[in-house]
């Protein structure tokens, strides 16, 4: 069983930063031994733009190889122990969660993945990929720090829910006259008031929080969070009665994702 911030992990996490020459070194000697990483999580440089930029990429690689070997993450037979079984863990371990927020300038990726004991992480923030290995207690608090802060959490914000189908009309819109809000409320079943405020989150939103849990054989489990000026809002869906999906917005503190995080592993892994 793993507990999620039970008690303070019993050993400081290891970390290793990588540069993108140092990751696509590592990644090409980690495949070279048979290990398969997440599609997503692989750097592939293109040889047309290499040229083009007068890179030599054979080279650069080989370099980034030598600087692995004398820290210790590569040896003869490619990346080292424990380097490679946190490698191997992420494209295969049973209990995985991807994690991803992607907004205006802000682009992170992170795969976790934990047992009864140890948790391991890949996590590219920009250019820089930091593999690591921690207590899988600390896992909760792994995947907060990948979640930025929001500017300010207003108080009083209440949920807000509208017909999914509406969120893609509005949000193309630079503008929400009154005109167009009684028009636009009138084509998808909405008051000109929700209109408005569905339009307001929309222009609001700073970024895109996605969390995927893959349990063993079962469909994955997810969870979708918006940063706004305000602070973070939870997104889900459902059916009303009369058929029409709709995505109700609830406010959440950015601290509250561990609880999440905690439902979202029970729903997906037991």
């Amino acid at each position: 069983m793993i507990r999620i911030g039970e008690r303070a992990p019993l050993a400081r996490p290891r970390r290793l930063a990588l540069g993108v020459d140092k990751w696509m070194a590592l990644q090409q000697a980690a495949e070279a031994t048979g290990l398969t990483l997440p599609k997503d999580l692989r750097v592939i440089l293109d040889p047309i733009d290499a040229a083009v930029a007068g890179l030599d990429v054979e080279a650069g690689l080989d370099a980034a190889a030598d600087q692995l070997r004398r820290h210790g993450v590569l040896d003869d037979d490619g990346p080292v122990p424990a380097v490679a079984a946190n490698l191997a863990a992420l494209g295969s371990a049973a209990r995985r969660v991807r994690t991803s927020v992607a907004g205006p300038g802000l682009h992170r990726l992170g795969y976790y993945w934990a047992d009864a004991r140890l948790g391991g992480s890949l996590v590219r923030d920009g250019f820089t990929h930091t593999l690591s290995l921690y207590d899988a207690r600390s896992l909760g608090d792994e995947l907060l720090a990948l979640v930025p802060a929001p500017e300010g959490e207003a108080r009083g914000r209440e949920p807000f829910a509208a017909p999914l189908d509406a969120v893609g009309p509005v949000a193309a819109l630079d503008e929400v006259p009154d005109a167009v809000a009684r028009a636009l409320g009138e084509f998808v079943d909405m008051p000109a008031d929700d209109v408005a405020r569905l339009r307001e989150r929309v222009e609001s939103n700073r970024a895109v929080l996605h969390v995927t849990a893959v349990g063993p054989g079962r469909p994955p489990y997810a969870l979708v969070w918006f940063l706004s000026r305000d602070g973070w809002w939870a997104g889900a869906t459902r059916r009303r009665s009369d058929g029409v999906r709709m995505l109700t917005l609830t406010p959440r503190r950015r601290e509250e994702l561990r609880t999440d995080l905690a439902g979202l592993m029970t729903g997906a892994w037991l």
